[in-house]
Protein backbone atom coordinates (compact mmCIF):
# COMPACT_ATOMS: atom_id res chain seq x y z
CA UNK A 1 0.00 0.00 0.00
CA UNK A 2 3.25 2.21 -0.06
CA UNK A 3 2.51 2.55 -3.66
CA UNK A 4 -1.17 3.72 -3.14
CA UNK A 5 0.35 6.83 -0.69
CA UNK A 6 3.21 7.27 -2.75
CA UNK A 7 0.91 7.86 -5.88
CA UNK A 8 -1.21 9.93 -4.14
CA UNK A 9 1.19 11.92 -2.43
CA UNK A 10 2.27 12.89 -5.81
CA UNK A 11 5.67 10.69 -5.24
CA UNK A 12 5.11 7.90 -7.76
CA UNK A 13 2.62 7.90 -11.11
CA UNK A 14 -0.76 6.14 -10.63
CA UNK A 15 -0.24 3.73 -13.71
CA UNK A 16 2.85 2.32 -11.83
CA UNK A 17 1.14 2.01 -7.92
CA UNK A 18 -1.92 -0.01 -9.59
CA UNK A 19 0.66 -2.08 -11.58
CA UNK A 20 2.37 -2.94 -8.15
CA UNK A 21 -0.76 -3.58 -5.92
CA UNK A 22 -1.86 -5.85 -8.54
CA UNK A 23 1.33 -8.22 -8.67
CA UNK A 24 0.79 -7.84 -4.26
CA UNK A 25 -2.57 -9.02 -5.17
CA UNK A 26 -1.79 -12.08 -7.08
CA UNK A 27 0.48 -13.50 -4.38
CA UNK A 28 -2.18 -11.59 -1.70
CA UNK A 29 -6.01 -12.92 -3.12
CA UNK A 30 -7.55 -12.32 0.43
CA UNK A 31 -6.62 -8.52 0.20
CA UNK A 32 -9.42 -8.23 -3.19
CA UNK A 33 -10.86 -5.43 -1.26
CA UNK A 34 -8.45 -3.25 -0.14
CA UNK A 35 -6.72 -3.94 -3.49
CA UNK A 36 -9.69 -2.85 -5.69
CA UNK A 37 -10.21 0.60 -2.73
CA UNK A 38 -6.60 1.69 -3.58
CA UNK A 39 -7.51 1.00 -7.47
CA UNK A 40 -10.40 3.05 -7.74
CA UNK A 41 -8.51 5.84 -5.53
CA UNK A 42 -5.53 6.11 -7.62
CA UNK A 43 -8.35 6.51 -11.23
CA UNK A 44 -7.30 2.90 -11.61
CA UNK A 45 -11.28 2.07 -12.37
CA UNK A 46 -10.98 -0.47 -15.25
CA UNK A 47 -8.28 -2.63 -12.59
CA UNK A 48 -10.83 -2.11 -9.92
CA UNK A 49 -14.45 -2.91 -11.15
CA UNK A 50 -11.87 -6.35 -12.66
CA UNK A 51 -11.03 -6.94 -9.40
CA UNK A 52 -14.47 -6.45 -7.89
CA UNK A 53 -15.94 -8.97 -10.93
CA UNK A 54 -13.49 -11.43 -9.56
CA UNK A 55 -14.89 -10.83 -5.95
CA UNK A 56 -18.26 -11.38 -6.31
CA UNK A 57 -18.86 -13.39 -9.27
CA UNK A 58 -16.01 -15.51 -9.42
CA UNK A 59 -15.26 -13.66 -12.77
CA UNK A 60 -12.33 -12.77 -15.26
CA UNK A 61 -8.84 -12.11 -14.52
CA UNK A 62 -9.08 -12.02 -11.10
CA UNK A 63 -11.59 -14.84 -10.59
CA UNK A 64 -9.16 -16.69 -8.29
CA UNK A 65 -9.75 -14.03 -5.23
CA UNK A 66 -13.40 -14.48 -4.74
CA UNK A 67 -13.89 -16.20 -0.88
CA UNK A 68 -13.73 -19.64 -0.89
CA UNK A 69 -17.15 -19.98 0.99
CA UNK A 70 -18.78 -18.09 -1.81
CA UNK A 71 -21.42 -15.44 -1.02
CA UNK A 72 -21.35 -16.32 2.95
CA UNK A 73 -17.59 -14.96 2.99
CA UNK A 74 -18.06 -11.99 0.40
CA UNK A 75 -18.78 -8.64 1.91
CA UNK A 76 -19.99 -5.19 0.20
CA UNK A 77 -18.96 -2.36 3.31
CA UNK A 78 -15.88 -1.60 1.34
CA UNK A 79 -17.89 -0.79 -1.51
CA UNK A 80 -18.75 2.72 0.25
CA UNK A 81 -15.84 3.53 1.86
CA UNK A 82 -14.10 6.94 0.80
CA UNK A 83 -11.40 5.34 -1.73
CA UNK A 84 -14.18 4.06 -3.81
CA UNK A 85 -15.79 7.12 -4.52
CA UNK A 86 -14.45 7.71 -7.89
CA UNK A 87 -16.38 4.68 -9.09
CA UNK A 88 -20.17 5.34 -7.50
CA UNK A 89 -21.06 7.52 -10.22
CA UNK A 90 -19.61 5.12 -12.96
CA UNK A 91 -22.19 2.85 -14.71
CA UNK A 92 -20.51 -0.14 -13.98
CA UNK A 93 -20.50 0.57 -9.62
CA UNK A 94 -24.76 0.43 -10.56
CA UNK A 95 -24.54 -2.35 -12.52
CA UNK A 96 -22.67 -4.39 -9.53
CA UNK A 97 -24.85 -3.12 -7.31
CA UNK A 98 -28.07 -4.52 -9.11
CA UNK A 99 -26.01 -7.74 -9.24
CA UNK A 100 -25.31 -8.13 -6.17
CA UNK A 101 -28.59 -7.43 -4.90
CA UNK A 102 -28.02 -4.26 -3.38
CA UNK A 103 -30.19 -2.12 -5.19
CA UNK A 104 -33.32 -4.56 -4.65
CA UNK A 105 -32.65 -4.37 -1.21
CA UNK A 106 -32.38 -0.79 -0.55
CA UNK A 107 -35.67 -0.89 -2.81
CA UNK A 108 -37.63 -2.93 -0.79
CA UNK A 109 -36.20 -1.74 2.27
CA UNK A 110 -37.04 1.72 1.49
CA UNK A 111 -33.78 2.91 2.44
CA UNK A 112 -31.38 5.41 0.73
CA UNK A 113 -27.66 3.76 0.84
CA UNK A 114 -25.69 6.93 2.80
CA UNK A 115 -23.08 6.81 -0.30
CA UNK A 116 -26.25 8.84 -2.28
CA UNK A 117 -26.50 11.36 -0.16
CA UNK A 118 -23.06 12.11 0.70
Amino acid sequence: MRATARALAGDQQPGAAADELLKFLAGNPASALRVANACAALGALDHAFAILDGYYFNAGKWAAVAPAAGDADRISQPLFLPPMKPAWKERRFGELLRRIGLEDYWRESGATPDFRTS
